[in-house]
């Protein structure tokens, strides 16, 4: 991290202009030297008149120590204002570059000439590309020599965020924020110094990597017992099932169904036997009831939102009149972890939430009204606490889970999403209409995702409201196949049609295929920082024919996904990025090496265009229906030749469970030696003899294995 020194004492300051005017900040300036070799961050810390300073900390895991030597000379140029309402953050690139970030919200990845409001909401099946539950107040900008600046505003206020063309804007309500700034040669390293600064992410269980199945209406265990069957018995690779709020006491968080699931336990161990995990709803809404224990236990520990009058306030949500934690209190944080500590107890393999913002839909803001007070960090109205909801829930829901079993890797999986959100839960992105259009933008969105530190996020297949053709469905499946979580919004994975029920089948085998893959990224990504799917310009940032594409995406760094997004489409043009290593192969039965420069290829129903880097070796396994069936596999090597007849690769594997994560590294390399490939394999350093590999070599003509 940065230096421990103390930081030197601020320089006297001029009297301020009066703040009734409008006055600009006075600003201290700290630079940080980042463990991450290469980026430097610095903190800009307004001090009014009245030495009103921000409310703390809002995002940062561990801020780093800073000191008090001079900030470097640069083009940027920073200008902040407040005018006793907003603060307004303004910095100025001096040149055109490339912007993105913001969150999940929009059409496309890059930002630039586009306004968002920083303010998490729900969205709706008419206005389906504003649906924006992740809100980050953070923007990266890729220069035009491929350097990066990210900055973020520390602060979970309602506000906007509008980029220009050369320049960017924060204004956020209320109350000063500390803005960070971070720079760096290679863009990178500054999405590794942002992990830094916000925190690693929530490891997964790698069993929450298969696919995830939404099981709709099912409340009894023996009705949900006959649906794992059936999907088993049509070989469907499934590993998790979401359950819904049918399998709650009249919707309420923390039980179990009396009439269904009197013995919870027993039926979620043979799910397991069965090899499926399940998920339970929560919901950060609790329905007022006199026996209701949970209702009971937060009224008596002043743990909800108040209303005007001092007393819990109540809203009415999906289940009726509700009172809401109050998660900006340390208290109210433990007692929830507490509740979902208890609730664990009964099996439950994890827990997800779909409106862990509080969703109400009768209110015009969609959320708790301006008048509910919060209690913990100083105190004050919901607008100040509202974006951070998710957050907090997802932090005390992963507590509770780590409590009720130490040794086992929670997962949590949060719809919602602000800034540091990875610490503690995966996310995605819901559908609300099936279209085209939908699924069209939810890869720029998980993109985004991944550039705002929340590594860990996938799709929802299908959309909520509408019926998808059975072409439109099953190219849904083929692209979440290779994004780090596939979850589908509880359409049937079969019975529409055979030629699309092949190509369905084929997208949840692909995705068993390469998720040695998948957990190996996973695991780098909550070491680094980097996305598990990145855009296509970290191939190459210098390269400005890149910056724009977000219909295609790279998988680590040496794979290329050319997912099919257009209707009756059998073809699409792939862009291949510069390569040192001389092009690429496409992964199924590829023998041509292909040079950087635009494709068109064949995309048939049922097939994705997926291309690997030459030089490297590629890890997958044979198809299972889950991962623990799977572990018993031997890997398959696909090692893909550079002109230079040598490959390299790595995987990283633990045992995709516990808490305390013992990772191994293999490295591999291959070569030729008289006419046959050999791989030599060393695990942290030491040389791999007694493990069989399955090798498919790529790139060499008539070669014995």
């Amino acid at each position: 991290m940065a230096s421990s020194s103390t930081p030197a004492p601020a320089p006297a300051r001029p009297p301020l202009p009066s703040l009734d005017a409008g006055g600009l900040r006075k600003l201290e300036s700290y630079r940080a030297e980042l463990a991450t070799s290469g980026a430097t961050a610095r903190v800009l810390r307004p001090v009014l008149e009245d030495q009103r300073r921000p409310s703390g900390t809002t995002y940062l895991a561990a801020a780093p120590a800073l000191t008090a030597e001079p900030v470097p000379e640069s083009n940027l140029k920073v200008e902040l204002e407040w005018d006793g309402t907003c603060q307004r953050a303004l910095l100025r690139l001096g040149e055109a570059a490339h912007l993105y970030g913001g969150g999940s919200g929009g059409a496309g990845l890059e930002r630039t000439g586009r306004s968002a409001r920083l303010w998490a909401r729900a969205g709706s099946e008419s206005e389906p590309a504003s649906e924006a539950p992740h809100v980050h107040p953070l923007v990266l900008a890729l220069r035009v020599d491929g350097s990066a600046l990210a900055a973020f505003a520390d602060s979970a206020r309602d506000g906007t965020l509008r980029c220009g063309t050369s320049e960017f804007e924060f204004t956020l309500e209320a109350e000063p924020f500390d803005l960070w700034i971070v720079e760096a040669a290679d863009v990178r390293v500054a999405l590794a110094a942002l992990r830094e600064l916000l925190g690693p992410c929530a490891l997964p269980p790698q069993w929450a990597l298969g696919h995830q199945h939404l099981v709709r209406g099912v409340d009894s265990a023996s009705a949900l017992l006959e649906h794992a069957r059936r999907l088993r018995a049509r070989h469907l690779p499934c590993d998790v099932l979401r359950l819904d709020d049918a399998v709650l006491e009249r919707g309420r968080p923390f039980t179990w169904s009396r009439n269904g699931f009197e013995e919870p336990a027993r039926a979620l161990d043979e799910l397991r036997e069965a090899g499926f995990h399940a998920l339970i709803p929560l919901e950060p809404a609790l329905p007022v009831g006199k026996h209701y224990p949970a209702h009971k236990s937060g009224l008596d520990g002043e743990h909800f939102v108040l209303d005007s009058r001092g007393h819990a306030l109540r809203a009415r949500a999906e289940h009726g009149a509700s009172s809401f934690p109050d998660f900006s209190q340390e208290s109210a944080r433990g007692w929830w972890a507490s509740l979902a500590e208890k609730h664990a107890e009964s099996g439950l393999d994890g827990y997800w939430s779909d409106t862990n913002l509080p969703h109400l839909p009768a209110v015009p803001c969609g959320s708790l009204p301006p008048e509910a007070l919060h209690r913990g960090q100083g105190g004050g109205a919901h607008a100040r606490f509202h974006n951070a909801t998710a957050r907090h829930w997802s932090a005390a829901t992963r507590d509770g889970l780590s409590q009720a079993r130490p040794t086992l890797r929670p997962f949590v999986l949060s719809r919602g999403a602000d800034l540091g959100s990875a610490r503690g839960a995966a996310t995605w992105v819901a559908s609300q209409r099936a279209s085209w259009e939908e699924l069209r933008t939810q890869l720029a969105r998980v993109l985004s995702l991944g550039l705002c530190g929340q590594p860990i996020a996938g799709i929802e297949v299908g959309g909520r409201h509408g019926t998808p053709s059975p072409e439109l469905l099953a190219r849904w499946h083929e692209l979440a196949a290779l994004l780090p979580l596939a979850l589908d919004a509880g359409r049937e994975l079969f019975g529409h049609g055979q030629e699309a029920d092949r190509a369905i089948k084929a997208a949840l085998e692909r995705r068993m295929r390469f998720l040695p893959t998948l957990a190996s990224l996973a695991l780098d990504a909550h070491r680094t920082g980097l996305p598990i799917v990145r855009p296509m310009f970290l191939a190459d940032p210098a390269d400005r024919a890149l910056r724009e594409l977000d219909d295609q995406f790279l998988l680590g760094e040496d794979v290329v996904v050319a997912p099919v997004l257009q209707p009756t489409a059998t073809q699409r043009t792939v862009v291949l990025p510069s390569s040192p290593s001389g092009g690429w192969f496409l992964f199924d039965g590829g023998r041509d090496l292909l040079p950087a420069g635009r494709y068109t290829v064949e995309a048939p129903l049922g097939r994705t265009p997926i291309f690997v880097r030459a030089g490297r070796i590629l890890v997958t396994r044979p198809v299972a229906p889950h991962v623990a069936a799977q572990r018993e596999e031997d890997p398959e090597l696909h090692v893909y030749f550079d002109p230079r007849q040598r490959a390299v690769g790595s995987l990283h594997e633990d045992d995709g469970e516990s808490s305390a994560v013992r990772a191994t590294t293999t490295e591999f390399s291959a070569r030729l030696a008289r006419g046959r490939v050999v791989i030599d394999a060393f695990a942290d350093g030491r040389e791999v003899v007694d493990r069989a590999w399955h090798v498919h070599a790529h790139g060499l003509p008539a070669v014995r294995n």
